[in-house]
């Protein structure tokens, strides 16, 4: 007696990215702010304080700064597959938006003329303001994504992340992204393992 081994279905095989959006998001870079910890503090970054230093942005520009291209493709790719894989509703079509968002955000922002703490200062052509736009999309979308469902835990995080955003700095920048994508990790996990409708 053979035994057959069951195919992910549709849904399950567009949420499985996602699982690993912290990852992929977050561990590039890690690794090139530590490669490229000299050049960051050139500009006036540091882990705790990034001084106005689009962070991991700048790092586009940095050696090795091809991965943190493929880690926004990616990741806004995993996202859009996870918006696929979910019922359609607000929840999804913000999911959408911010994936959508991150794929524009692997345009390049250019190098810095002038104040390296000033944003205005890394926008110079078409390719940094789809990047700087897209990212901004992402950031509100991936917020009112977290907040769509109304459930109050939901809510309660969608709110902390916006406070930690706005608090900025290294910690507070960092709490966002890690909160965000742990959310993010936890609903392509419950997506993966809901039985197929039908």
């Amino acid at each position: 007696m053979t035994g057959s081994v069951r195919r992910p279905s549709r849904r399950q095989a567009l949420a499985t990215p996602a699982v690993v959006a912290p990852a992929l998001f977050l561990l590039p870079p890690a690794v090139l702010s530590t490669v490229d910890r000299e050049a960051l503090r050139a500009w006036g970054w540091t882990p705790l304080d990034h001084h106005g230093v689009p962070w991991p942005s700048s790092l586009a520009l940095l050696p090795g700064g091809r991965l943190q291209t493929a880690a926004f493709a990616g990741t806004g790719v995993s996202l859009l597959g996870l918006s696929a894989a979910l019922p359609r509703s607000g929840r999804s079509a913000a999911l959408g938006l911010c994936g959508g968002g991150l794929v524009a955000a692997a345009f390049p922002l250019d190098a810095p003329t002038g104040d390296p703490g000033s944003l205005a200062s890394w926008v110079h052509s078409w390719p940094a303001v789809v990047h700087a736009g897209g990212f901004a999309v992402a950031g509100l979308a991936g917020l009112t994504a977290v907040a769509a469902s109304r459930r109050r835990r939901d809510v309660v995080l969608a709110t902390g992340l916006a406070v930690a955003a706005a608090v900025g700095r290294g910690p507070g920048w960092y709490a966002f992204l890690g909160g965000f994508f742990g959310w993010v990790a936890a609903l392509a996990a419950r997506t993966r393992a809901e039985p197929p409708a039908g």
